[in-house]
């Protein structure tokens, strides 16, 4: 009974998030007549500054190293970078701009200098009667200079998941395509609310027509799809239902004004179809920051663009919900009260004709529509963007408003139209030259699309009568339209806002053949720069290779070589790579030269790909000795510790050393305590803490054991089994361990059962107490999972492993978090066909965004190669609703 009814209730309360909503009572004032707007001819110049003034393009030989300090002397600072064209927009003194130019490409570092020169303007305004007065929201988010490229291509649908569309609305009607009514289960989807009509105005309405309001995109249709009621609520099952009708349908973007606390696998599932078929997801991120702040549904779901909302001074909006799920935000108006009387409080747009053709509203239902109709004008000039290729279009463009970087309350900032548009645009044409005549080109034909479509009824509707109760202020009105769009970032920070990594994997080997790159690992610096080093063998013997990929220039740097390597009889030669804070890498693996195999280091210049020779850091005498199978890690102190397999007392055991940050040497190394003796050890792995205590694990035989090193008092703890014990038939292999506020977490392969194969197991050691194992992979047959690697973050755990659920190997992931447990695992790639990923390894990040690399051959005419993927930590709250369900 208690299920049933929390079902009914998750259902019954599924609720669009409305926010805030006025509706139109105006009734005293007549709206503007037609021979009274303002009619704007083409205009052949732009008054004022040829260039954006305080402003350059500057473009470096080495973009990925570019020396900030040196520049700062001449008033150069950093603004952003335009990633397509490896090109950096910078500040300099007002009055200076062409003396600065001519300095910096003096100099032997940059390849040219120039001003942001500025363009004519050739269709920015539309002449829609409320536009200028009340539609402030588009200039300041750069609408009009992004209509210059683009007003939007009306093969682009839109389809509004709402309370239905008022299709005969002058304002849409010549925009809408065939829809469905999941409420009444007709083929007629009109709207007895208002709210979906609102919605989609903002998204799409007619523009250009001399009639209320302009729309995002000019060109979109509306797919309009009923799933919520007149009184603004709805069910799991209609929504679903909508999301599939919309993709069997055409539609290229989704957009959900609506949400709720109520997680639903089933729509969690809807929306993963979606995506895999090529449509991009929108959601209302929710209207409930002042209700308890609750993770609001589908917007927290992977694979949906979750949008915040931000007040006309691009801070958030005091009702907007928050969290780890946000990824940007758009404007959603902040009105003090339902009777507040400022136009810029609020987002105007069309609504229900039954209660008048404009109304208006505020929440992150209007902010999510924003963003759905700057999608459409992506895909509207580079129609071969995928769904995340358009996401990361939009979230590295957004403006940083709130805190620097990603934030809580509006992702990764406030939607900047002029900025992404342009982006898409650059990927059409890398090689864009300065020439400032290609812009404009392409806004004329644009401009024509949107003009072909007057509604000559318009004028005539005597509904149009928008009153007075909001007074139109000239004070108020939005001016200086060009300058608009860079308000909110007056100060720049000393290093260009970091670019967030795409969310679908990459290459990172760049080598053309199809020669093997086995054994990846990476690691992420401080500042956010991931190294990926692995094994190679393009140069026809095994060596290994580095690429490191930096968030200032999103481009991976060419391959470097390291050192070649030589296994002979010995395990693989995965290699284990740490970063100090200055960005030297520092790598160890082991090598079989001189005929004896001994553990070697070598440190490099990660950016330039510069790497010492290697030198042997064991120093023993004996010849038939080996060492093999290293790990390292870093302390916060910059001391190095090294673990290795050492067979030098005559059977394998766990050898260690460390290097202080300012000596030139290593200690002598010594065998851990419990890791020498009879039995053969192996496999060992380290973590260091945050004061510097040291943690190993190892394979003994059929157990997987554990000490601690205690920095303060120089002692190793005595050796115990991890999880307690083991059965006598145990096989473990790969053993991994990860360390975050004194919990030590643990990972290994096994074979406990004979009927399930080779499973992932977990055990943590909290307090002195490790719990017992249990099976960390969640699939119920017996395919084998394999090579677990784990990383930890203040607030997270991330494993990884090699998963054959599917019938070949893949890569799963899953995240553990503090009273919470191990969540569903996830596969990591998007390749699902028969190819095989293997031997992943995982970095956490300071905020706690995973990143993860594995042995990839979905490319028969390359072989195997080292593919990449940046998942943020959005994706361990997306991942909840499975474990929530099963907990009610």
């Amino acid at each position: 009974m208690r299920w049933t009814y929390r079902i009914i209730l998750a259902l019954a309360v599924f609720i669009v998030t409305l926010g805030f909503a006025r509706l139109n009572s105006w009734a005293t004032e007549a709206p503007p007549q037609p021979e009274t707007i303002l009619r704007i001819a083409p205009v052949r110049a732009v008054p004022g500054p040829a260039y954006v003034p305080g402003r350059l393009l500057v473009r470096f030989k080495t973009p990925w190293q570019v020396d900030w300090t040196s520049l700062q002397v001449l008033g150069v600072r950093p603004r952003s970078y335009l990633r397509f064209v490896e090109t950096y927009v910078v500040d300099v003194p007002q009055g200076r701009e062409l003396d600065i130019a001519a300095v910096l490409s003096a100099r032997d570092d940059v390849l040219y200098a120039e001003p942001d020169y500025t363009y004519t303007m050739l269709a920015t305004r539309p002449n829609d009667s409320y536009y200028a007065t009340y539609q402030w929201q588009l200039p300041h988010i750069g609408a009009e200079t992004a209509w210059d490229t683009t007003t939007g291509d009306n093969d682009i649908v839109i389809a509004i998941l709402d309370t239905g569309v008022d299709r005969s609305h002058p304002d849409l009607a010549d925009k809408i395509v065939a829809g469905y009514d999941f409420v009444n289960n007709d083929p007629a989807p009109d709207d007895d609310n208002g709210h979906g009509t609102h919605v989609a105005g903002i998204a799409a309405a007619v523009t250009n027509n001399r009639y209320v309001i302009a729309g995002v995109s000019w060109g979109a249709k509306i797919m309009p799809l009923k799933v919520l009621d007149a009184a603004g609520s709805g069910n799991t099952t209609n929504v679903v239902r909508a999301i599939d009708w919309a993709v069997a349908n055409g539609a290229d973007i989704i957009n959900m004004s609506l949400g709720g606390p109520y997680p639903s696998t089933t729509l969690a599932n809807a929306i993963r179809n979606a995506h895999e078929a090529g449509v991009l997801l929108i959601a209302a991120a929710g209207n409930f920051y002042q209700d308890g702040n609750p993770v609001t549904y589908p917007a927290a779901y992977d694979y949906v663009l979750a949008v915040a909302a931000t007040n006309d001074q691009d801070k958030h909006a005091s009702y907007s919900s928050s969290g780890d799920y946000v990824d940007v935000a758009a404007p959603g108006g902040d009105p003090t009260s339902n009777t507040d009387s400022d136009p810029r409080h609020w987002i105007i747009s069309t609504f229900w004709q039954a209660r008048g053709p404009v109304a208006l509203m505020a929440g992150t239902s209007q902010a999510a529509p924003h963003v759905a109709g700057l999608a459409a004008l992506i895909l509207s000039v580079n129609p071969n963007l995928t769904p995340l290729e358009v996401e990361d279009i939009i979230r590295s463009t957004a403006v940083d408003v709130e805190a620097p970087g990603w934030d809580e309350f509006t992702g990764d900032g406030r939607i900047d139209m002029a900025a992404a548009v342009a982006a898409a645009a650059a990927i059409q044409e890398p090689t864009a030259t300065p020439t400032p005549t290609a812009t404009p080109t392409a806004t004329a034909t644009a401009t024509a699309t949107a003009t072909a479509t007057p509604t000559p009824t318009a004028t005539a509707t005597p509904t149009a009568t928008p009153t007075a109760t909001v007074t139109p202020t000239p004070t108020v009105t939005p001016t200086a339209t060009p300058t608009a769009t860079p308000t909110a970032s007056p100060t720049p920070t000393p290093m260009p806002p970091p670019l967030p990594f795409p969310r679908y994997e990459m290459p990172v080997n760049d080598d053309e053949g199809n020669a093997a790159q086995t054994f990846p690992v990476v690691a992420v610096d401080e500042h956010g720069s991931v190294s990926v080093m692995w094994v190679d063998t393009r140069d026809g013997e095994e060596a290994i290779y580095q690429s490191v990929r930096v968030p200032y220039l999103p481009l991976w740097r060419p391959n470097a070589y390291v050192t070649s390597v030589h296994p002979a009889d010995t395990p693989p030669a995965r290699p284990a790579l740490v970063v100090r804070q200055d960005g030297t890498g520092i790598a160890v693996s082991h090598d079989t030269r001189n005929n004896d195999t001994d553990v070697y280091m070598t440190t490099g210049d990660l950016l330039e790909g510069l790497w010492t020779p290697p030198i042997s850091i064991n120093p023993d005498e004996s010849s038939p000795a080996k060492q093999y199978s290293p790990d390292i890690a870093l302390g916060p102190d910059g001391t190095l510790y090294i673990v290795w397999v050492d067979t030098r007392n005559g059977t394998p055991d766990i050898f260690w050393s460390r290097r202080a940050a300012d000596a030139t040497g290593w200690n002598a190394p010594s065998a851990i305590p419990g890791a020498a003796g009879p039995g053969e050890q192996h496999q060992p792995a380290v973590a260091v803490d945050p004061e510097g205590n040291l943690y190993v694990v190892w394979v003994d035989g059929a157990r997987v054991m554990f000490a601690r090193y205690d920095a303060k008092a120089q002692t190793w703890s005595e050796a115990s089994v991890v999880g307690g014990r083991f059965p006598e038939d145990a096989s473990p292999a790969h053993p991994d361990v990860a360390v975050t506020n004194g919990v030590v977490h643990v990972v290994w392969e096994d074979t406990r059962d004979p009927n399930r194969g080779r499973d992932v197991f977990y055990s943590r050691l909290t307090d002195g107490v490790w719990m017992p194992p249990v099976r960390l992979n969640d699939d119920p047959g017996n395919a084998a999972q394999q090579w677990p690697r784990i990383a930890a973050s203040e607030d997270a755990v991330a494993a990884v492993w090699q998963d054959a659920r599917d019938g070949t190997p893949d890569i799963y992931m899953a995240w553990w978090l503090p009273h919470t447990g191990w969540l569903p695992a996830f596969r990591v790639h998007t390749e699902a066909a028969d190819a095989t990923q293997e031997t992943p390894d995982i970095s956490l990040d300071t905020q706690g965004n995973a990143y993860v690399v594995w042995v990839d051959d979905r490319d028969p005419a390359r072989g195997r190669d080292i593919y990449f993927r940046y998942v943020p930590r959005t994706s361990r709250h997306r991942t909840y609703v499975p474990q929530i369900l099963a907990t009610q």
